[in-house]
């Protein structure tokens, strides 16, 4: 939502300063009509938790103990070059190396090569943690 919030801010305030036909009063309405719609809604998620679920994703788990999760990685829409990137990014030459592979709500991955039995505390909120848990 924060993207989709800046890219029209930015195309507002294009908008406003190449186009004759729209007055400088109405764009900063808009503008600050943005403005205040990112504050309501960010607002809102902080204080109601079933409405930040809507607005936020939850990280999702694309890899455990080196085994692919085809079904997650096609409802997530990532390809094998963004995986392959992201290991190699860590170092990581192989994938059976990698114990978790999870994609953040941030877009950013996070590449685990060992996983700990201390560890799993981190992972309650990843979707598909448990199931693949509980498959090994």
């Amino acid at each position: 939502f924060d993207f989709i919030v800046t890219i029209a801010i930015g195309s507002t305030l294009a908008t406003v300063i190449l186009s004759k036909d729209i007055s400088l009063a109405d764009g900063i309405a808009a503008f600050f009509s943005l403005i205040f719609l990112q504050f309501i809604i960010t607002w809102i998620s902080v204080r109601i938790p079933w409405f930040e679920k809507i607005i936020t994703s939850q990280p999702a788990l694309l890899i455990y103990k080196g085994e692919l999760l085809q079904k997650v990685i096609k409802k997530e829409r990532i390809t094998m070059d963004e995986i392959n990137v992201a290991i190699r990014q860590k170092g990581v030459t192989d994938i059976n190396n990698i114990d978790i592979l999870i994609l953040e709500t941030t877009g950013d991955f996070t590449v685990i090569p060992k996983l700990s039995e201390a560890e799993n505390n981190v992972f309650t909120d990843v979707k598909h943690f448990e199931e693949a848990e509980k498959k090994w």
